[in-house]
């Protein structure tokens, strides 16, 4: 039993749960599948205050020594506001078109809009 996949707020606490049965009782290990991947022992995985490079997702492996171990995968999605990456503008002749690009990274994707005196366009 895993916790369904889950879409946070970036700086939120999450609780991600696995539970696993069997004889003898299978010991829970937790790892991140991207990113520094590291591995945590226990039922539960606390993640406090998550950014936006701790998304992805995160594998349960439970195992006994009595067979190959059960894994499962549940995934982390961190909503996280717009920041602007890259943007472009061209030099052209006067009465020529003009190209303007503006890109940004976020979860979800941006919606972009373009004002010119303080009046959409």
């Amino acid at each position: 039993n895993i916790t369904p996949s889950v879409t946070v707020k970036e700086g939120s606490d999450i609780t991600l749960l696995c539970l696993a049965e069997g004889k003898p009782e299978p010991t829970v290990t937790w790892q991140q599948l991207k990113g520094k991947g590291f591995t945590s022992e226990g039922d539960y995985l606390d993640i406090r205050k998550i950014n936006r490079e701790q998304a992805g997702e995160y594998k349960c492996i439970a195992a006994n020594g009595v067979s190959a171990p059960d894994s499962k995968c549940v995934l982390v999605t961190v909503n996280y506001p717009p920041t602007i990456t890259d943007v472009k503008n061209s030099q052209p002749w006067i009465g020529k078109v003009a190209e303007l690009r503006c890109e940004a990274m976020a979860v979800p994707p941006a919606q972009f809009a373009w004002f010119k005196d303080a009046k959409q366009n």
